[in-house]
């Protein structure tokens, strides 16, 4: 199956796609909260795209048992949508703001 020749260029040209992180909350279940801030910030940070479950301390999440893997991957699919319809909204101005009393107060 041929590249798509815009998909190609970027990669051509250097892309960073991170494995992403897992953000669970106490019980081990998806916080998905915080897996979105996540996302965003790496969305925000420029990165070319997110490796969803790659990471092998994520291969877990592929056991059904476990019921991780089709909740993460439409998670990312949503903020995925977001992200290309909306790529003027960031957060940039209210981190700004509130970036000097988060440091004082370890977040």
């Amino acid at each position: 199956m041929p590249i798509d020749p815009i998909i190609q260029r970027i990669f051509q040209r250097g892309v960073v796609i991170p494995a992403s992180p897992l953000a669970l909350d106490r019980r081990r279940r998806l916080d998905e909260r915080r897996q979105r801030g996540l996302w965003r910030y790496y969305a925000a940070a420029g990165a070319g795209g997110i490796a969803v479950g790659v990471h092998t301390t994520q291969f877990a999440i592929r056991d059904p048992k476990i019921g991780l893997f089709e909740p993460v991957l439409a998670l990312a699919a949503e903020i995925e949508r977001v992200c290309r319809a909306y790529p003027h909204l960031t957060d940039d101005q209210f981190v700004a703001e509130h970036r000097a009393k988060w440091m004082e107060s370890g977040g």
